[in-house]
């Protein structure tokens, strides 16, 4: 299982560093078809081909892009889980809860029938001793 998630991980990081790679490329070589795109913040609007940077700035922008990536959404995925998982097992602990105080009357009961009924372990008896 370990071999397995090893691999899954491994591919994963193969995955975001050409993705990563690629990216850096298209934006640092000024591909013609993102000179069109536009990126609309509060209402501003500006062209990615009127952007002036260098490759130093794609790759710091990268770099924040994977730790937000890396650091961020892992808790944001688990963290809904766990909490998910922790709200289930207090709802289970509190349905087992009641249902042994609901029933704890008929447990007893059950309990000193069994002691009643069951035979009687026999005494075992002593084995001489002998002198070594």
């Amino acid at each position: 299982m370990i071999r397995v998630l090893r691999t899954v991980v491994v591919m994963a990081a193969l995955g975001m560093a050409i993705a990563v790679v690629a990216a850096a490329a298209l934006f640092a070589f000024g591909d013609p078809s993102l000179a069109h795109a536009v990126i609309t913040i509060d209402g501003e609007q500006v062209r990615v081909g009127q952007m002036q940077g260098s490759v130093a700035l794609v790759a710091v922008l990268v770099i924040v892009v994977v730790l937000v990536i890396l650091l961020v959404l892992p808790f944001a995925v688990l963290l809904p889980i766990v909490a998910t998982a922790l709200a289930l097992f207090l709802v289970l602990l509190a349905v087992a809860g009641t249902a042994a105080l609901a029933l704890s009357p008929f447990i007893l009961i059950g309990w000193v029938f069994w002691r009643v009924a069951r035979p009687r372990p026999r005494p075992m008896a002593q084995a001489p001793m002998t002198p070594r």
